[in-house]
């Protein structure tokens, strides 16, 4: 049997305790009693994870996801303390944010991921306020989103000697550069042989089915001959933020419960 982790949020004014008996409930209701069904009831029970007070959904995901490799299923969950964010207001904006290679390399090496990384680390937030969300905006009225990403064209002859092979072509296949024949010759007598014993389905009967030869010249090794790549020296996007100002020491609403379950 295996294990799946899972994640509840439960809005409530019930103790931690509480919170989760009612969540092992509703998973038995639905999924039964059964300790393997992949569900929370499957735990042994929760311990809440110190944050030093309640959190947003967003950071509470992010802690859950970084804690979840010490935890195993048949253990307990654990619980983090929530803010009610609907109780906060919420501010939008809408900038260009511009990143270089380097910073694309720096941050995981996805552009788009890059970008909107760079942009929460370097938004405009007032006083008390935190990103809920990065997004990269539509252009007006369209479905495409509004990035332009400049390029840089590179190319290169590799080294070493060049190395020619002849390759046997027909309708459905062409032989692998690294399984050709060194010489015309070669290919030609390998040809006269397929074509003389190449099975014949018995649901198709071809009048007449066409051999060729081609030929392929890579560096000895395989390596193509020269190589052009484009590659991303900065992106420009425009960014719609959202920021939420929490009022300090708020109090906690809810819980984020994760862990691993039994399957």
């Amino acid at each position: 049997m295996g294990s799946q982790g899972f994640s509840e949020v439960i809005y409530t004014t019930d103790s931690l305790r509480d919170a989760y008996r009612s969540l092992v409930l509703d998973a038995k209701a639905m999924h039964g009693n059964n300790p393997y069904n992949g569900t929370i009831s499957t735990t042994e029970g929760v311990q809440l994870h110190n944050t030093n007070g309640p959190v947003l959904f967003q950071e509470a995901q992010r802690i859950a996801d970084q804690r979840m490799e010490h935890l195993s299923k048949w253990e307990n969950a654990e619980a983090i303390q929530l803010i009610d964010e609907s109780k906060f207001p919420v501010r939008k904006q809408t900038k260009k944010v511009k990143i270089t290679a380097q910073e694309i390399k720096d941050n995981g090496g996805d552009p788009t991921q890059a970008l909107l990384a760079v942009a929460r680390a370097n938004a405009s937030l007032r006083a008390n306020e935190v990103v809920t969300s990065a997004e990269i905006a539509y252009e007006p009225g369209t479905s495409t989103r509004s990035i332009t990403p400049k390029y840089r064209v590179v190319t290169k002859a590799t080294e070493g000697k060049t190395e020619t092979r002849y390759l046997i072509t027909n309708s459905h296949t062409t032989t692998p550069w690294d399984k050709g024949f060194k010489t015309m010759a070669e290919a030609r007598k390998r040809m006269v042989e397929i074509a003389s014993v190449a099975p014949i389905s018995t649901w198709s009967l071809p009048a007449e089915t066409e051999y060729s030869i081609t030929s392929m010249t890579k560096r000895e090794g395989g390596l193509p001959l020269v190589r052009t790549v484009r590659e991303i020296v900065s992106i420009e996007a425009t960014v719609d933020f959202k920021f939420m100002k929490v009022t300090p020491n708020a109090p906690a609403a809810g819980f984020y419960i994760y862990g691993w379950a039994a399957s």
